[in-house]
């Protein structure tokens, strides 16, 4: 079978843990061939929200406004999002104080391989991705350099057979990238813990959300039945 993994980030990965303690890989997990069906549900709705506010895409930093509105939409897409039975919403958080495989690479793409590379290990492990799959990666837009992009393009698919291709998109073209933001943008990641962002009212909207923290040695936690 043939999944598909829409990644938007939140937070910097290569900051110091000492700055910002928590790094967030946000999106949707889904198959391939109910990829039209999923369109015809999550589509119409974000249209119309994005008619509402009058913009051309959602975006969590703008919907976590002050205004009643722009919260009461986020919450609405949240749920459409989560009334998708075939999606699977994940919140994958990296806690760098702990997480001394990650900070030991000293360029950006290296870091986000590793982190993708154990995100689809503990996909692995939850049974939401099985060993037989084939497995297609959307990211949202990174701020890196041409030789970055294209290490971060080929490493993962030359050193784990079941990822596929690995594509770079801008979130205004993909509604599937927005609905990645909203998702990655619910963790608060100063002055908080991974407890805490459990208990979030945007994270409770997510009742099928696997939430996971790496490494789960430092921050064991399970947020999900989807998580063991």
């Amino acid at each position: 079978m043939t999944k598909v993994l829409v990644l938007d980030e939140s937070g910097t990965i290569d900051s110091s843990h000492k700055t910002e303690k928590y790094f967030v890989l946000g999106g949707l997990l889904y198959d391939l061939d109910n990829l039209d069906l999923i369109k015809s549900k999550l589509l119409p709705a974000f249209a119309t929200y994005k008619d509402i506010l009058n913009v051309n895409e959602l975006k969590s930093n703008s919907l976590t406004s002050g205004k009643s509105r722009h919260n009461l939409i986020y919450g609405a897409a949240l749920g459409v999002i989560n009334n998708v039975s075939e999606l699977t919403p994940i919140i994958y958080i990296l806690d760098k104080s702990g997480s001394y495989v990650i900070r030991e690479y000293n360029k950006k793409s290296f870091k986000y391989n590793k982190l993708l590379e154990f995100m689809i290990k503990d996909l692995i492990t939850a049974k939401l991705i099985n060993k037989g799959d084939e497995l297609l990666l959307l990211l949202d837009h990174l701020d890196l350099s041409s030789d970055e992009l294209i290490n971060l393009k080929t490493w993962l698919p030359s050193n784990l057979s079941m990822v596929k291709r690995i594509e770079i998109g801008k979130s205004h073209e993909y509604i599937f990238l927005q609905a990645a933001d909203l998702i990655s943008g619910i963790p608060k990641l100063k002055g908080t813990t991974p407890r805490q962002i459990k208990e979030d009212p945007k994270v409770r909207l997510l009742s099928n959300c696997f939430l996971h923290v790496f490494p789960k040695s430092k921050a064991p936690l399970i947020l999900s039945d989807n998580c063991e």
